[in-house]
């Protein structure tokens, strides 16, 4: 069976979130729309399908940091209903194909060691050894933002490996320059 990437518009990006994202992601970790239409507006952020004959199995969103060469991904999941059938990892693949030779994604995952419970660890665990399967870098960088855990990755033709203290500034820059603010991004976003 073949399968493509397909670039959404906006009002299908604003489907697929009303649709998809807000049953596929926490509250706390989801945007309002409008700031997704802002950074869409602003020619930074795009979002992506993965088809199969014609039919939507898995979406990604990715903003764009052109300076510097880096994406970070927004968003990504399987539709409910098509998880565990290698979609994510066709996904993943897409993502790294239309990618120059010297970009990198940086990807942030929630932290399983600091999950609320053991099935929420076991989830968080599972997606992380989904992105180390996929070859995935992991930094050793973790952040808190609006109260969230996450561990920060990076994605990459050529496998590159930044220090860590050039990852913490690659992804303090989205959110200064792209997601919140400046003093937004010092109250609401903590990196170690």
């Amino acid at each position: 069976m073949a399968y493509k990437r397909r670039e959404l518009t906006l009002p299908q990006m604003k489907e697929i979130y009303e649709n998809a994202m807000t049953q596929d992601f926490p509250e706390n970790e989801l945007k309002p729309f409008s700031s997704i239409e802002r950074m869409y507006q602003e020619d930074r952020y795009r979002g992506y399908v993965l088809e199969e004959n014609g039919k939507i199995q898995a979406y990604w969103m990715l903003l764009q940091d052109r300076e510097q060469k880096t994406y970070l991904l927004d968003y990504l999941a399987v539709l409910e209903g098509k998880r565990g059938n290698g979609y994510g990892s066709k996904a993943l693949s897409c993502i790294l194909q239309n990618i120059g030779e010297n970009e990198i994604v940086v990807i942030e995952a929630e932290n399983p060691q600091k999950a609320e419970n053991q099935q929420q660890r076991e989830l968080q665990e599972r997606r992380l050894e989904f992105y180390r399967r996929n070859g995935v870098v992991f930094t050793g960088v973790t952040s808190m933002v609006f109260q969230v855990p996450y561990v920060i990755m990076l994605l990459s033709r050529k496998q590159t490996e930044l220090g860590q203290e050039e990852v913490k500034q690659r992804y303090l820059d989205f959110y200064k320059k792209f997601i919140l603010d400046e003093e937004k991004t010092q109250k609401y976003v903590e990196i170690f």
